[in-house]
């Protein structure tokens, strides 16, 4: 009599996960994220005036205080009175004495307002004070 000897199989079964509907989801809020992000970065709707200028460096440390269509200041995103504004921005400088601002005006906002800001500024210890233009729109008619 013969014995037989019978081959044991191996039940053992490799776990294999698969990534497919992961890397699906991860391009989708890749693509969420791309479409989103630049419609994020602006807080405040302004028509910028044009002009040739130079970008801040990466360490410059800002404050943007904007005028919208309707005068209205802000201070970041926020809405600042103006009565309310001197003080803000005293408290601002003691916090970073290094703080540059930079002023974002609507293109229809009168010249004089922004002086006038200017000047407050300026009473409130700031020296370093730039104008936000759009220089996209000047590249953009001198091509």
């Amino acid at each position: 009599m013969k014995l037989r000897l019978r081959k044991r199989v191996s039940s053992r079964y490799m776990a294999r996960m698969d990534m497919t509907p992961m890397v699906d989801v991860m391009f989708s809020m890749l693509v969420l994220f791309m479409v989103t992000a630049p419609m994020i970065t602006t807080g405040i709707p302004l028509d910028l005036p044009s002009a040739d200028n130079r970008p801040l460096e990466e360490g410059d440390a800002a404050l943007n205080i904007s005028f919208n269509r309707e005068g209205v200041i802000f201070i970041g995103e926020e809405a600042v009175e103006p009565e309310n504004l001197v003080a803000k921005i005293r408290a601002i400088r003691g916090a970073n004495p290094n703080v540059r601002v930079i002023i974002s005006a609507d293109r229809t906002v009168s010249y004089g307002q922004v002086i006038e800001l200017m000047g407050r500024l300026r009473s409130a210890g700031y020296t370093q004070i730039g104008l936000k233009t759009d220089a996209q729109h000047w590249r953009n008619m001198s091509q």
